[in-house]
């Protein structure tokens, strides 16, 4: 975008000291410009995710868990009879490592 105006293009020196200082402060200015609008947008989010909690709403954000709790605490205990591994159970459910996991953790802690 600044390339778009030629008094901006630093990479020329056709306008001398004077090309230097607008150039600088358009910079300055643009730069002010888009830390105002990444504030406003944060401001924003953040009124959002209040208003999401608020509604009760808050919880069902985000990505869907691949498996359901019940359902991984199920299977899980074939694990705890020691009728597979956590890693056959991992690659039954089709999750990664890490998130059986987490799933593990999630489930012992209550």
């Amino acid at each position: 975008m600044i390339l778009d105006f030629s008094i901006l293009d630093t990479r020329a020196t056709i306008h001398g000291e004077t090309g230097t200082f607008i150039c600088d402060l358009v910079v300055q200015i643009l730069a002010y410009l888009t830390d105002a609008e990444r504030k406003k947008n944060l401001e924003a989010q953040k009124m959002g995710i209040v208003a999401k909690k608020e509604r009760g709403e808050w919880e069902e954000y985000g990505r869907p868990r691949l498996i359901s709790r019940e359902c991984f605490a199920n299977e899980y205990q074939k694990v705890k009879k020691n009728q597979m591994t956590e890693k056959e159970l991992q690659e039954k459910l089709g999750i990664s490592m890490s998130t059986f996991r987490r799933y593990k953790k999630e489930m012992l802690a209550g």
